[in-house]
């Protein structure tokens, strides 16, 4: 009695299939359940121990990145195979199963993809980091995206090409498309081959001072599309870098020393001995001074409307102690001026009355 009973709930039927189906897809699916994990549990424990004892980083990468997908891939089956023993309309199964396809196919893609950035991070990137240009270290990021990019696309393709869509229209109008793309996109596109041109050219590097189109400022980011500038003031100028590469760059940094230029103007009744005391204590001082370099340059350089002038060029080789040095010599010259009695002059005007 109670087997006939068992019996009749197994052929009763729910959505045109039977208690007997359902068990039989449940059982499918919660077997390739646990067999997905059980291998999980295999790549993470045994493989995982296996690859750790071997040198080559290869088998670790790919031992753990295969956890996820494989999970994945025996779920994915089993939904396959347990679909099989239920009746459904014919229109549903064929696009359930060309869903089912389609994530096997995005999952190959992941793992290409995972594939790939192990081949980019363990020989690519330190193979950049050895060299001498920045320029690597720059563009593979932008590589990365664009191979990812480029897997996913295709396995989309691929996904399209299941469902029957035409695939060759597809193509075409992405081609149209990317060129009214490109047209709108000029500015960023300009931008972008700007940043490049930046990377390959090397007008400078972060952490360096630089002049551009008014803005004088430390080098903080460069940016595809923009490069970063924190002014003497504090605050960050964002610049394109179609701007950057169309105006003349001055780069501060590279300076070898920075050139100071002044005019010392003396009085009319200093004499002939005066003068040239005058510029020797000048000569002394700068040369004494630690942060300068060369021979200063010193003449008796004109008679000024109101003064003799002197001129006065030299260079200071420690860029961090510009205005410290400035303000040094500057003191020292005035205090030996007035111990030599050396007066400086005024600006002055005489007007003549004719009576």
């Amino acid at each position: 009695m109670f087997e006939i009973q068992i019996f009749e709930i197994l052929n009763r039927t729910y959505l045109g299939n039977t208690v007997e189906s359902y068990l039989k897809s449940l059982l499918i699916l919660l077997g390739f359940f646990f067999l997905g994990m059980i291998v999980k549990r295999l790549l993470k424990v045994e493989l995982q121990k296996f690859a750790s004892k071997t040198k080559s980083k290869a088998d670790d990468y790919i031992v753990e990145h295969l956890q996820k997908p494989a999970g994945l891939f025996f779920l994915n089956t089993g939904i396959f195979y347990a679909v099989k023993y239920l009746t459904f309309p014919t229109s549903f199964e064929d696009v359930f199963t060309k869903i089912l396809r389609g994530i096997y196919v995005f999952l190959i893609a992941w793992f290409i993809q995972k594939v790939a950035d192990f081949f980019l991070e363990v020989y690519v990137r330190p193979a950049t980091e050895k060299t001498k240009t920045d320029l690597d270290d720059h563009l593979l990021p932008i590589l990365k995206k664009l191979i990812y990019v480029g897997i996913y696309i295709f396995a989309t393709i691929v996904i399209l090409d299941m469902f029957n869509f035409d695939v060759t229209s597809i193509l075409a109008g992405l081609g149209i498309g990317g060129l009214a793309f490109a047209l709108a996109a000029k500015d960023l596109l300009s931008n972008l081959f700007g940043g490049i041109s930046i990377l390959l050219d090397k007008p400078f590097k972060i952490g360096q001072r630089i002049k551009v189109s008014g803005v004088d400022g430390t080098v903080k980011e460069i940016g595809l599309r923009t490069t970063r500038i924190q002014t003497l003031d504090g605050t960050e100028v964002i610049i394109p870098n179609a701007k950057m590469t169309e105006n003349i760059i001055e780069n501060v940094s590279r300076e070898e020393a920075r050139k100071i230029v002044m005019t010392l103007g003396l009085t009319y009744d200093t004499t002939n001995a005066k003068m040239e005391k005058a510029m020797e204590i000048v000569k002394k001082i700068v040369n004494a001074n630690e942060n300068t370099k060369n021979e200063p340059i010193i003449a008796f350089s004109e008679f000024g409307a109101s003064s003799l002038n002197i001129l006065v060029i030299y260079y200071i080789q420690n860029k961090d102690k510009i205005l410290s040095t400035k303000n040094t010599v500057n003191l020292e010259i005035k205090k030996q001026f007035e111990k030599a009695k050396i007066e400086f002059a005024f600006s002055t005007q005489t007007i003549y009355v004719k009576k």
